[in-house]
C-alpha cells in the first residue's frame, strides 16, 4: 500500500501539470485565433512533457530518475487510466504499445515528443467507436431471457479482451 501512494502522487502531479497547461486550450472557444488545438501543438506539448519529467525526477521524494522503469509504469498507468475496466483496448493493443513505447517514453519525453500519447488515445477512441457499433447491433437483436448469462461489473483485474466478439 505504501508503494502505491508515491505512484498515485506522481501520477496526480503529472495530471495536474498537464491540466494546468491544457486548461486554457480546453476552456477556449472551439477555434481560437492564433492557437492550435492541443493535439496539434506538438512543440508546446513536448515542452510540457519534458518539464514535467524533469520536475518529477527532481522534486519527488524518491528522486528516481525518469528512466525505462518509470516509462513502463507511466505507460501502464496511462492505458489503465483510459480503460480502467478493460473494456476497450485489446490485449494486442497493450502488447503493441508496450513493445513500442514501454522503455522509450523517457527518451521520447526528453526529445519533447508526445506523439505516443496521441497515438494511444487515438486507438482508444477507435476501440470505443467499435464497441458502440457492437452495442448498437446487440440492441437490435431480440433478447432471450431464458439464457443463463452473467456480466462482470468490475473487470479491472480481468485480462484485456483478446478480440472483439463478432469479429469486428
Amino acid at each position: 500500500m505504501s508503494e502505491m501512494r508515491p505512484r498515485l502522487h506522481l501520477f496526480s502531479l503529472m495530471l495536474v501539470a498537464l491540466a494546468l497547461a491544457a486548461g486554457p486550450v480546453l476552456a477556449a472557444p472551439a477555434e481560437p485565433v492564433g492557437h492550435k488545438p492541443i493535439a496539434q501543438n506538438a512543440t508546446r506539448n513536448g515542452k510540457i512533457a519534458d518539464l514535467v519529467g524533469k520536475i518529477l525526477a527532481q522534486i519527488h521524494y524518491k528522486q528516481h530518475p525518469y528512466d525505462d522503469s518509470i516509462s513502463q509504469m507511466q505507460l501502464k498507468m496511462f492505458m489503465e487510466g483510459l480503460d480502467y475496466n478493460h473494456l476497450f483496448f485489446l490485449q494486442s493493443d497493450v502488447d503493441e504499445f508496450t513493445a513500442k513505447y514501454g522503455r522509450r517514453l523517457d527518451d521520447l519525453t526528453a526529445e519533447q515528443d508526445t506523439a505516443a500519447a496521441f497515438e494511444i488515445f487515438e486507438r482508444f477512441t477507435q476501440r470505443v467507436e467499435e464497441r458502440k457499433k457492437q452495442v448498437d447491433k446487440l440492441i437490435d437483436q431480440p433478447t432471450d431471457f431464458t439464457v443463463d448469462e452473467t456480466y462482470t461489473l468490475d473487470r479491472s483485474k480481468a485480462p484485456f479482451p483478446k478480440g472483439v466478439v463478432g469479429g469486428q
